[in-house]
């Protein structure tokens, strides 16, 4: 009986000093991947960190020119369509382009009342009114003047013809407020090209002033 329990014995120690020294192999084994897991996480957020925060610096660079991108586009679309509209506006509605040519609705300074020009130091000026149609006025002059008048009107004036200069002329001369007074009548010829505002760059234009106040030609030193 001895001899049979002997080696069972033995063999169960050495059983159990291999199972003994298995475990201790698998459980370094498993420390050391404890440990390489644990230096990854730690050294793994580190690495990528730089290259995150060069791809959020792409994507904002990008987004800031898409943005600037879009609102050019909106911008010239806008400008585009005003470009577009502008001439069906003036085509349905004429009188648009009055009110551009002649802006009298812009009032500068803006508290100006034009019904009183005496208030701007235009003495003895009065404003006279015809409505030939309703809602609609228009200023005239021509026979309540009592002062010399001066008419300047070029031949290629495409805002006021100028037939109506002359049929200004021919109301105001005979009229009897100017009868005492000067009423003369200035035509510009078309090759000139003074149209309807540049009068004032006709190098006759002091001569005729001069002439129609009655003063005589400035003496020239020498």
């Amino acid at each position: 009986m001895r001899k049979r329990t002997e080696p069972v014995a033995l063999e169960h120690e050495r059983c159990a000093a291999a199972g003994s020294s298995s475990s201790g192999s698998a459980a370094a084994a498993l420390d050391a991947d404890c440990r390489l897991k644990q230096n990854l996480r730690l050294t793994g957020p580190a690495a990528a960190e730089p290259r995150c925060a060069a791809d959020a610096g792409m994507k904002r660079a990008l987004g800031r020119r898409k943005g600037v991108w879009l609102r050019l586009r909106k911008i010239l679309f806008c400008v585009l369509g005003l470009y577009i509209a502008i001439p069906f506006l003036i085509k349905l509605c004429p009188g648009i382009q009055a009110k551009l040519i002649f802006l009298n609705f812009v009032r500068v300074p803006y508290f100006i009342d034009l019904k009183k020009p005496q208030d701007q130091g235009l003495n003895h000026t009065c404003n006279y009114y015809l409505q030939p149609e309703e809602d609609v006025t228009i200023g005239v002059c021509v026979k309540h003047i009592s002062c010399p008048l001066l008419i300047l009107h070029a031949e290629d004036d495409p805002v006021v013809p100028f037939q109506l200069g002359r049929k200004l002329y021919s109301i105001a001369a005979p009229a009897r407020s100017f009868r005492d007074f000067k009423v003369q009548f200035v035509p510009f010829h078309s090759d000139l090209g003074y149209r309807h505002k540049y009068i004032y760059k006709s190098p006759e234009l002091p001569r005729i002033l001069r002439e129609f106040l009655g003063k005589s030609e400035p003496e020239h030193q020498h």
